[in-house]
């Protein structure tokens, strides 16, 4: 069965193995996936599972699953030769960054989608993220991106900034992407993903396939 990915703007795919839960955990489900997050006050945001939907009863067992929590948002610094979703140099000039989670809230827009907001902050400076998760009524999808709230007394240089960051677990996963050309834009190409980079890059900041 192929299990298909879709991520808006730019973000970070890795190839990994299934992950547990702990006592605080974050419960993101579509029709047929769910996205369960470990989002525990003063502690790392970690990704426990994402894939087919769990019940309530599995999301509770997933602690005794024994593999390791990946970073649902790793930043850069305390751990430099991991990839990172984001990485900043901070008004001082230093480059490490170290967050926790310092809250959980959600909402429901006025379409009907709900709306799930991690937010984090350094350890050291006063550097906020809030991790958002969208999900829609009857769709199986999960929009996320990243707010960045610089509190600091200069200027913070975003060197790397992903929307968001997806651990995969390695089997037959494929990717999907558009390309096309004028009138006829949103074709769609599936492809495996397999180890290594792939990249889909658009130039005019507008369209992602008018014109690849």
């Amino acid at each position: 069965m192929k299990q298909f990915l879709l991520l808006p703007g730019a973000a970070l795919l890795l190839m990994t193995a299934a992950l547990p839960a702990t006592a605080e955990t974050v419960n993101i489900s579509t029709p047929n996936t769910t996205l369960v997050l470990d989002a525990e006050k003063g502690g790392k945001l970690r990704i426990l599972h994402y894939g087919n939907r769990l019940s309530d009863a599995d999301i509770a067992n997933l602690s005794e699953a024994g593999a390791i929590r990946r970073d649902a948002y790793p930043v850069y610094g305390i751990y430099p030769q991991a990839e990172a979703a984001m990485s900043v140099t901070h008004a001082d000039g230093n480059r490490t960054t170290d967050t926790e989670v310092t809250g959980i809230t959600s909402r429901k827009d006025a379409d009907g989608a709900d709306v799930t907001t991690i937010a984090m902050r350094d350890k050291v400076y006063p550097f906020d993220l809030n991790v958002n998760y969208r999900t829609y009524p009857g769709e199986d999808v999960i929009e996320t991106w990243v707010d960045v709230k610089n509190n600091e007394k200069g200027t913070v240089t975003l060197n790397r900034f992903m929307s968001g960051y997806l651990p995969v677990r390695y089997g037959n996963v494929w990717l999907s992407q558009l390309y096309g050309s004028w009138a006829n834009e949103g074709k769609v190409s599936e492809t495996p993903l397999n180890h290594g980079v792939r990249m889909i890059k658009n130039k005019d900041g507008a369209r992602n396939s008018h014109t690849s």
